[in-house]
């Protein structure tokens, strides 16, 4: 089967498929971004927690305020990362964080994960610390 044949049958399945799940990514998608947040998983990074102005956009944000309220942000390589905590996590909740990294508007990454990277230095704030650490002790 030629590229171009592959390639025409796949657009047809994906238009014939189930709705999207989440903000209407496909499988290809959820594995590409997979691939992307273990590089992001590997890179240091210091949080911050979210200013009264970050959670006040990111809450308004079209997809990314449909996921936890805001928990940390950074920029990084002149991308937006953001860690959204969900309320309800655990099985068979999602997973306790959702992660996006953004790059001019654009989700470049959308991830559920619990554990907390090593290489993360997790934000500051009352209570945060003290329940990351119990997450990194954890691993």
């Amino acid at each position: 089967m030629s590229h171009a044949v592959f390639s025409h049958w796949l657009r047809r399945r994906q238009e014939r498929a189930v709705p999207n799940d989440a903000f209407g990514q496909s499988l290809i998608d959820d594995i590409r971004f997979l691939v992307r947040f273990q590089r992001c998983r590997s890179t240091p990074v210091t949080w911050m927690p979210a200013t009264a102005c970050e959670k006040k956009r990111w809450d308004a944000h079209s997809v990314i305020g449909r996921f936890g309220d805001p928990y940390a942000v950074a920029v990084v390589n002149g991308e937006e990362w953001v860690v959204r905590e969900r309320i309800w996590h655990g099985w068979p909740d999602p997973a306790r964080f959702v992660f996006f990294a953004v790059s001019d508007e654009r989700i470049r990454v959308a991830v559920d994960f619990n554990a907390w990277p090593q290489v993360w230095v997790a934000p500051a704030g009352p209570g945060i610390g003290i329940e990351m650490q119990a997450l990194e002790n954890e691993e």
